[in-house]
């Protein structure tokens, strides 16, 4: 009887074992799917996915949500979907990145705009104190960063290494942000990185 019980028990445990770690695999393979869908800017496929149960804030094996997938790749349809859905406009990915982040520096303005309608922090910093306006400053979006201004962004955010938007821009070459930035009149005296200092550390 006890050699029963304990082969029933172990059997038992198995099973909760294996219904777990499928339940985790489907989980993780809808996130993917939802992830790539809204990448790609393919609006039912991601609809469809969602009704299957993938939750809207997941991230996929690459620390990615779809709203911050959506956002990078320009598809305003889909953003404004997982929205009405529930998504977190300030959720946090990789290097503690939000979807305003690579839309500015993918030059997006359109969706930096809805972002910052919808609410977005407009000064959020990421895990090495880079904001949006920096994303956009560094990549030259000239468009972005008025919209970025325009919507509260503070030009004299410094990164863990001492880089301001307008040293960014200034290190890139990118002269009518600096431009733009300087009519702001920012802390010129406020940026202490060194040249050729890592911005990312």
């Amino acid at each position: 009887m006890k050699l029963q019980y304990k082969l029933a028990t172990a059997t038992a445990f198995l099973v909760v074992g294996v219904m777990v770690a499928l339940s985790y695999g489907t989980h993780h393979d809808l996130v993917d799917k939802l992830t790539l869908a809204a990448a790609a800017g393919d609006l039912p496929l991601a609809k469809s996915i969602l009704d299957q149960g993938a939750p809207v804030d997941g991230r996929d094996r690459n620390g990615k949500t779809a709203l911050m997938k959506a956002s990078e790749n320009g598809h305003k349809q889909v953003i404004e979907f997982l929205l009405e859905n529930g998504a977190d406009i300030d959720a946090r990915g990789k290097y503690g990145k939000s979807a305003l982040m690579p839309a500015s520096a993918a030059g997006h303005k359109e969706v930096v705009k809805l972002l910052l309608e919808r609410g977005a922090d407009v000064n959020a910093k990421d895990e090495y104190h880079q904001t949006a306006l920096m994303c956009a400053s560094l990549k030259g979006h000239t468009e972005v960063v008025e919209t970025l201004l325009h919507g509260g962004a503070d030009v004299n955010v410094k990164t863990r290494k001492g880089f301001t938007a307008m040293s960014l821009a200034s290190e890139q070459g990118h002269e009518k942000v600096v431009e733009i930035l300087f009519k702001e009149k920012p802390d010129l005296f406020l940026c202490d990185c060194q040249i050729r200092r890592s911005r990312y550390q």
